[in-house]
């Protein structure tokens, strides 16, 4: 089992402005509130706290449009359906066949895939 600890030199937040496929809905929020974002057919839910709320937004477009909008080193896709917030991860389990990262939020798990499993590792390595 991994301990994921927040690392005091990433607490400047970085304003995310995802555009849908359409261009008429957006979502702009702080790097420092998206929780995860999920693949869902042709829309992706993002899941994020507002105010310590948890709340969820649902636009339309494929993961890698999203992943592509992104501007924030700790905002990484782990697997073929998430995108995950690491500096919200507080703990990782799993082995080599694939990990789970829980958030400090409402016991929110997101699944890491094998292929992706090195590169999130090395994120809680530094």
């Amino acid at each position: 089992n991994i301990i994921a600890n927040t690392k005091e030199s990433d607490t400047q937040e970085i304003q995310l402005i995802f555009v849908a496929e359409n261009e008429k809905e957006t979502l702009s929020i702080n790097d420092a509130q998206l929780l995860y974002i999920e693949s869902m057919d042709n829309y992706c839910q993002f899941v994020y706290l507002d105010d310590l709320k948890l709340k969820k937004q649902i636009l339309r477009g494929p993961l890698k449009s999203f992943e592509a909008q992104n501007k924030s080193e700790k905002i990484r896709k782990c697997h073929r359906s998430f995108i995950v917030n690491l500096n919200n991860v507080v703990h990782i389990d799993g082995n080599a066949q694939g990990y789970n990262l829980y958030l400090n939020h409402e016991n929110i798990t997101v699944p890491v895939s094998r292929n992706f499993g090195p590169e999130v590792k090395k994120y809680f390595s530094k």
